[in-house]
């Protein structure tokens, strides 16, 4: 059975692909993914054209950045046991050290959600702590991912949210301290006008109880 986000939206997932078990659903979808990819072309120096040629000189790696959101409020737990996974996957396998020289790699993983399945490593991460226990414990974080392919693939296909969404709820549902409007919009496409229609200008700042009115 698919895991699904509150909105009934499948839920995306980074996965370790040393250690298939190893594996970080997203409790909250990401409102966006931008994919880049960059050619490097050199230019021929030229003393007859008022422009240099350009010349192919090398393809570069597709890349993706992902902002991912955590949230233990309701739990109360420490917000770092959902995402040290991901910090896990930064570090030297050691089931790839050469057994002579002691050199290791980070493992290769797999995000996939939806219609788009990326493999690559990831080559940055950071972690943004927003919300606190009366003690210190962070209960929320900000994640933001890039992730590179290693090995070139065929193009990437189109996400379409859309395509696993569940029924649509209620017109309207009274969001929780950890509540993010994508979970309770079943269509991540109607998420602003439904915003729009609450009166609410920033979607990661909603107070408890507000009505969120579907689009």
């Amino acid at each position: 059975m698919q895991s699904l986000t509150r909105g009934g939206v499948t839920a995306g997932k980074i996965k370790n692909l040393l250690k298939p078990s190893d594996v970080v659903n997203f409790m909250f979808n990401p409102f966006e993914y931008t994919i880049t990819k960059q050619n490097t072309w050199t230019p021929n120096p030229t003393n007859s054209e008022n422009a240099p040629r350009i010349q192919f000189s090398q393809g570069g790696a597709q890349t993706l950045t992902l902002v991912l959101f955590f949230d233990t409020l309701a739990e109360g737990t420490n917000v770092t046991d959902k995402t040290k996974k991901l910090w896990d996957m930064t570090m030297i396998d050691d089931t790839t050290r050469n057994s002579e020289t002691q050199v290791g790699t980070p493992p290769d993983v797999e995000f996939s959600w939806g219609a788009l399945v990326f493999r690559a490593v990831i080559t940055q991460i950071s972690e943004q702590y927003t919300l606190f226990k009366e003690d210190g414990t962070p209960v929320r974080s900000k994640v933001t991912v890039n992730l590179q392919q290693r090995i070139p693939e065929a193009a990437t296909p189109a996400q379409d949210a859309g395509a696993d969404s569940a029924a649509s709820p209620a017109a309207s549902a009274p969001a929780t301290g950890s509540d993010r409007p994508d979970n309770m919009v079943s269509n991540p496409d109607d998420m602003r006008s439904a915003m729009a229609n609450s009166g609410v200008d920033n979607p990661l700042n909603v107070a408890r109880g507000t009505p969120i009115a579907g689009a």
